[in-house]
């Protein structure tokens, strides 16, 4: 049987108008100390901070959050996610021998410069929608980067608008396929 001290009462518990204010955090568990902790708000209590070892990672070294995993991302979720909306952030690559990777986003664009290799960066698992520019006619080398072209082969450059391109990572084979062009 719960003995009454361990239910929640409004009196120990955080609220809104606590903030600004040193507050107590309560230890459910009657045989230590009711007082676990005195919090002020915005102080740090340390450089990591694991709510439950099942639950919730604060990793403010490196500025990261895992929920049920120990956060390798910015935000690291282990299981089913659910969301009512994302921002994608479209970055641009540069340079003849870019290095593909999905940590700069998940669309991306790369206007041409001169004839160009990428590279793969890409971690098993992740995938980026590439928009290619190239107004110059200039050529990409994709054996360094592109296992298996799905499909077919490489495409042939648009030199008007964007030819977009898929590429995504399963274990350590690297495949494509050739969207269209957005002209």
């Amino acid at each position: 049987m719960a003995l009454l001290s361990n239910i929640i009462t409004p009196s120990n518990v955080l609220k809104d108008s606590d903030i600004g204010t040193s507050v107590q955090a309560y230890d459910a568990d009657t045989t230590k100390n009711d007082v676990a902790n005195t919090f002020t708000a915005n102080q740090t209590i340390n450089a990591n901070l694991i709510v439950d070892t099942n639950t919730l990672y604060v990793d403010a070294t490196n500025n990261r959050v895992g929920i049920g995993a120990s956060p390798s991302y910015k935000l690291d979720v282990s299981g089913v996610t659910k969301s009512t909306s994302f921002l994608e952030t479209v970055v641009a690559v540069t340079g003849t021998t870019p290095a593909i990777s999905a940590i700069n986003g998940n669309v991306q664009t790369w206007t041409l410069s001169g004839n160009s290799t990428p590279t793969d960066s890409l971690n098993a698992g992740e995938s980026i929608t590439l928009m290619i520019d190239d107004g110059s006619a200039y050529t990409i080398t994709w054996t360094s980067l592109v296992d298996q072209w799905v499909g077919g082969s490489a495409p042939t450059l648009a030199t008007t608008g964007y030819s977009v391109v898929e590429l995504w990572k399963v274990s350590t084979t690297v495949y494509a396929a050739y969207v269209g062009d957005a002209n």
